[in-house]
């Protein structure tokens, strides 16, 4: 990076120039300090860089800024915010930040804009940053507002519906916080996490909003140039460092960071085809993947072939969707993970995440109900039933359609949301079973699901071949058998396909896998 500094003087402010060119890459990062003196109140960046595109592909200067405490890794105390892309020029006060950074006093000392650049041209990319350093009278902090608690009408163990991937103002989405809860609950969800791209701004920002009942988890979409990741359930003022790659050898000490938290390592739509998003970090680390991220496309497909991958390997690594919603065009909650929890908290919902008790689905009117028996004992998804290999033994499976009234349990706006208080181990007419562990036998020789008006239904023969007898269906079933013992453990993904689809059987045996979609 070859770059120039100038300073200059304008009462009452003192501004600060850049400008430099950058070659072609996209795998560094530059930091331009600049010194505060006292009596500063408020930071102003304004920046702009040469523009070149191919297709969708495009220059890009991703923008940041870190405090006097510095710019070194994993330094959340030095962190003061970030917009990537997103934004051109940011504003930082006491009382004040643009979306994406964090207001607070502004230190005397060192500070650094930080640059990540994203250059296509093989001419490289000429680029300009401008600080201006507004001195003042001393501005008081504004005090948070603490939200209130979800009412006590949605709390208790049931299903509970939910986005994991939503973007605001805060990095590179359009709507605001209350219009982010808005479009929430007219989805009927029951929470959302906030996955900001490299900043924890919404989480602190949301924590000033009423969300009539919405939980909002705080999160970050931690965003390196080798591949996104989500942490979901973090504090919200934690911070997740972004600025490594696999070489670096240091994702394992971020993604224990955010465990040690009580949260989760989720990668992100890891088959997506855009330079720096595909997964690179390997899955030792992670304890769940998004293999349904917004439209299903042909990367939803390979993601789910990742993960079906990994159950085959004895990795029991979660399946989860998200909409990665950034504006009107992407609806919020489709798809949605549907999780079984004991209450409608972070800790609750996140735990049920980590055992795995959950589906996918592209809207609330869809519900699945999964459930294997044998022997006496029936269990529902992200549990674990030991047992040896019976005939008796089956696999149950209902997919309804809006046949459920939940206005007594969710208020408002919620009324087609098909009612799940039969609870994670439910019969097809929703009469609750026995929680006992999920799994059946080395070998499904059976799928079996009532049909009614409002419901799929089909039957599986352990050849793979699907009977079709049902008016929609089940997206995707996986089922993983443990070489250490005859235990099998399930989730699934459900979705309302177009067209008829054939179903067949993946993989050898054993053992045996089966992926069924059909349709009428």
């Amino acid at each position: 990076m070859l770059a120039v500094m100038s300073v200059a003087t304008i009462a009452p402010a003192i501004e600060v120039a850049f400008s430099g060119r950058f070659g072609f890459g996209i795998y560094r990062w530059a930091y331009l300090p600049f010194d505060v003196p006292p009596g500063v109140q408020s930071i102003r960046v304004s920046t702009s860089h040469e523009d070149f595109s191919v297709g969708v592909a495009r220059n890009v200067l991703d923008l940041g800024i870190f405090g006097s405490a510095g710019y070194d890794l994993g330094n959340a105390a030095g962190f003061r915010g970030w917009s990537g892309g997103a934004r051109d020029g940011f504003v930082i006060a006491a009382n004040y930040a643009t979306p994406g950074y964090l207001a607070g006093p502004i230190e005397p000392g060192t500070w650094a804009v930080a640059l990540g650049p994203v250059v296509l041209s093989p001419w490289g990319m000429a680029w300009d940053v401008r600080v201006t350093l507004e001195r003042g009278e001393t501005v008081a902090e504004c005090e948070p507002v603490v939200a209130f608690p979800p009412p006590p009408s949605v709390s208790g163990a049931r299903w509970y519906r939910g986005d994991l991937h939503l973007h605001t103002v805060h990095s590179d989405g359009q709507r605001d916080p209350d219009e982010m809860a808005a479009a929430a609950r007219a989805s009927g969800l029951d929470f959302i996490v906030s996955t900001e791209h490299n900043t924890n701004s919404a989480n602190r920002a949301w924590l000033t909003h009423r969300t009539g009942g919405l939980l909002v988890i705080p999160g970050e979409e931690v965003t390196t140039r080798h591949g996104h990741w989500l942490a979901v359930g973090l504090s919200p003022g934690a911070w997740i460092d972004w600025r490594y790659g696999p070489s670096d050898g240091v994702f394992p000490r971020f993604a224990a960071e955010v465990r040690e938290a009580g949260g989760l390592v989720v990668a992100a739509h890891p088959s997506v085809p855009v330079p720096g998003s595909a997964w690179e970090f390997g899955f030792d680390q992670v304890d769940a993947l998004e293999v349904w991220n917004g439209r299903w496309n042909l990367d939803d497909e390979l993601s789910l072939r990742i993960w079906q991958r990994l159950l085959r390997q004895g990795r029991r690594v979660v399946a989860v969707g998200g909409s990665d919603s950034h504006g009107q065009h992407q609806q919020v909650g489709s798809p949605q993970t549907v999780v079984h929890a004991d209450g409608l908290s972070a800790p609750a919902i996140v735990g049920g995440l980590r055992c795995g008790r959950s589906y996918l689905a592209r809207s609330c009117d869809v519900a699945l109900e999964l459930t294997a028996s044998g022997h006496g004992r029936v269990a529902g998804p992200g549990q674990t039933r030991s047992g040896g290999r019976s005939r008796a033994d089956t696999a149950g499976a209902t997919r309804r359609i809006g046949d459920g009234d939940r206005r007594d349990q969710r208020g408002p706006g919620h009324e087609r949301c098909p009612d799940h208080r039969g609870g994670p181990g439910a019969t097809g007419d929703g009469r609750p079973v026995s929680p006992a562990a999920m799994g059946t036998r080395r070998r499904v020789g059976g799928l079996r699901a009532t049909r009614s008006a409002t419901s799929a239904a089909a039957t599986a023969r352990g050849d793979g071949r699907v009977d079709q007898s049902g008016v929609a269906s089940l997206r995707t079933l996986r089922h993983i058998h443990d070489a250490a013992k005859p235990t099998w453990w399930w989730q699934a993904v459900t979705s309302v396909p177009g067209k008829r689809q054939r179903c067949g059987q993946e993989g050898a045996s054993p053992p045996s896998w089966g992926r069924c979609c059909w349709s009428a």
